[in-house]
């Protein structure tokens, strides 16, 4: 007898929940609807009885979760799902998750998308959480979902106003008011009001928050998700996309006046949805009742359900702004500067640079540009910056390269005397007095390029000869007339 006993525990406990009683009336109109429907707890009526759950436990909420395939029901407080199985008149609750942790999530929202399962923010061991579950039905528990930000939310109890909160199943954004507080050991609240009367909206897709403004902060009765926004306090609707508040026509309140307070009856109603444009509204007892809503029921009263933050937005297209301007100005001033450069270069020939020798500058190509303007003379002490194997080198190639003639090497060694020397000693006094005149006649010209360049002799490209580019041939003159008049 005592072993009967333990298994008919066991099959209660954790097996699938037998009812004897048909579904009620509000979850038969449910199930008839395709696709997500979003529904409201009004009360702590128990869809599911009997549950193995403690006593703390007893008064919390549990939460129909309507996807296109299927209806469950998550229990607040837990990681719980039960799963509706019916067979004709016959239904059972199968419980479909493995969850061992609690206590987290009192007062948490449920909702679907695209039949993924979603629990929301909640409260418990002294903390308020902004976090956003999955239920993966691989694992069979419950996962988080990665945020750009924690905004803390619990919805409070289901038999008293709750917080504004809106799933809008289109572009898939969850929109919640911003509590002020979150954490109750905080000695100053204060300091946790980061979010406090603003509107803020969640990317389900993308995990990211955005704050779209602020508004009085309030709690609703929510009935259900219409055309025209949440309807709340049995007579307004809130249309968030549109940020306007409409109210009910005085006959359609007048309905909803017969439907809460009818005499004959409790009215102690335990769930409520809107589906395609009725309110249904019942209890787990048998009563369900419902109210067609058309727009010409919507009155506009013209009042916003928040204020944007306009400053931050303007401030944002401000700094938009300036950011392209400073780049287009930087686009065309780099144009600009590339238009000029290509005015002023010619083909890259090769040169001799300051402190190099011949094997070091073999590769290296400079390019000298078309126009110099070079200082006019103050005093005769500028000369005496040559000495005289420099003025007498630089005067020769200058006489060669005003016939348009290139001067080599070897002529480059006898006016220098490097003629009877070894050829590593001619390399260097030719790249020493060559590397002299150009860094002290760069100090009295505007350029820093060299005077004396050079090419490659086209009779032995191994071997090099020397010019004064036409450019600097006035420069030059200047020098050397200079020098013969001192």
């Amino acid at each position: 007898m005592k072993f009967h006993l333990i298994i008919a525990f066991l099959l209660i406990g954790y097996g699938p929940i037998a009812q004897e009683k048909s579904l009620p009336p509000i979850i038969k109109k449910l199930l008839s609807f395709p696709g997500d429907v979003q529904t409201y707890p009004r009360n702590n009526d128990k869809l599911i009885p009997n549950l193995d759950l403690p006593k703390n436990y007893y008064n919390t909420n549990q939460i129909v979760i309507k996807t296109k395939d299927q209806l469950l029901v998550g229990i607040v407080g837990t990681g719980r799902l039960y799963k509706l199985d019916t067979l004709g008149e016959r239904f059972s609750w199968t419980r479909i998750d493995s969850t061992y942790f609690t206590g987290y999530n009192f007062g948490c929202i449920y909702f679907a998308l695209d039949s993924t399962i979603y629990s929301f923010g909640g409260n418990g061991f002294w903390h308020t959480n902004g976090s956003l579950r999955y239920f993966n039905p691989i694992s069979k528990e419950w996962n988080a979902r990665p945020l750009s930000e924690e905004v803390h939310f619990t919805s409070g109890p289901a038999e008293y106003n709750t917080r504004y909160y809106y799933i809008d199943h289109e572009t898939q954004t969850l929109f919640i008011n911003g509590m002020s507080s979150s954490a109750e050991y905080l000695k100053d609240l204060s300091k946790d009001n980061i979010y406090g009367n603003k509107l803020m909206a969640l990317n389900i897709n993308t995990g990211d928050w955005t704050t779209i403004g602020k508004y009085k902060d309030s709690s609703y009765t929510i009935l259900g998700a219409s055309p025209w926004g949440l309807f709340v306090n049995n007579n307004k609707f809130i249309d968030i996309k549109n940020n306007k508040i409409y109210t009910l026509s005085e006959r359609k309140k007048n309905n909803m006046l017969a439907i809460l307070e009818n005499s004959t009856l409790t009215n102690d109603y335990a769930l409520s949805f809107i589906a395609d444009s009725t309110l249904y509204i019942g209890d787990y007892k048998g009563h369900i009742d419902s109210m067609k809503i058309t727009s010409a029921d919507i009155i506009q009263t013209n009042v916003p359900f928040y204020t944007p933050i306009e400053i931050d937005n303007a401030f944002s297209i401000e700094k938009i702004l300036k950011i392209i301007i400073a780049i287009l100005l930087a686009i065309i001033t780099f144009l600009l500067l590339q238009v000029t450069r290509k005015k002023n270069q010619s083909m890259p020939i090769a040169i001799v640079g300051s402190g190099q020798s011949e094997k070091d500058t073999t590769e290296k190509t400079a390019v000298i540009p078309k126009r110099v303007n070079p200082l006019e003379f103050r005093s005769s002490k500028i000369i005496e910056l040559l000495d005289e194997r420099e003025k007498s080198l630089l005067a020769f190639i200058y006489s060669h390269s005003s016939e348009e003639r290139l001067t080599s090497i070897e002529e480059i060694n006898k006016i220098i005397g490097a003629a009877q020397r070894s050829t590593e000693i001619q390399k260097r006094l030719r790249s020493d007095i060559i590397t002299s005149i150009n860094d002290k006649l760069s100090l009295i010209s505007d350029t820093k390029k060299p005077i004396i360049s050079k090419q490659r002799s086209e009779f032995d490209k191994r071997s090099f000869e020397y010019f004064i580019y036409p450019d600097y041939m006035e420069l030059v003159k200047k020098v050397i007339d200079l020098d013969r008049t001192v």
